[in-house]
């Protein structure tokens, strides 16, 4: 089944949390000093990020024989066959990270990330070159699929995609970051 993308027309003027019930616009959010001007030039590549948000539907959810997928078809959640193929945008949030050429470092077992901050730059237990950390750009999007589980379309599965890049220009890399009942 191809994913189908619905775009709700609705304004959501409070910038409120979403339901496809509600049919409202996404929320959306900035953080750590995300400029207009920056969320301008985004909006340039808006249809490639929309292409990748697709992809990665289509690849880990709803193709049935892809060696990726979330999806069971034996009843378990989330269950493909009651996917409707449709899936609209649920929030955007636009921020910067700062780190180095990997996502995570490792300290006491645990896995952490220095994140930025209005405030300046943290680096809670950091103990690699602080000449290495770089400022990437991110932005989670939250995506949810609906279900005809009921012989009604309504919201089933929310989906949390991060996407990283350390210039506008550059590739977009794409990760999920976790999925949710909704």
């Amino acid at each position: 089944m191809e994913p189908s993308f619905i775009q709700f027309k609705k304004e959501n003027k409070d910038n409120s949390h979403v339901t496809f019930e509600d049919k409202m616009k996404p929320r959306i959010n900035f953080y750590d000093g995300f400029t207009k001007e920056e969320y301008e030039k985004i909006l340039n590549r808006k249809s490639e990020i929309e292409m990748l948000i697709k992809d990665a539907v289509y690849e880990y959810f709803l193709n049935e024989n892809s060696e990726e997928s979330f999806c069971f078809t034996d009843g378990n959640f989330p269950d493909r066959r009651i996917l409707s193929g449709h899936y609209y945008i649920g929030s955007e949030s636009y921020g910067k990270a700062i780190r180095d050429e990997n996502f995570y470092y490792k300290k006491k077992g645990g896995k952490y990330q220095a994140l930025s901050s209005r405030d300046g730059i943290h680096y809670p237990f950091f103990e690699g070159d602080i000449n290495t950390l770089k400022c990437y750009y991110r932005i989670i999007i939250s995506v949810r699929l609906t279900s005809l589980g009921n012989g009604v379309e309504d919201d089933y599965l929310g989906i949390d995609f991060r996407l990283e890049f350390e210039n506008i220009d550059d590739k977009i890399q794409l990760e999920i970051l976790s999925t949710d009942v909704i």
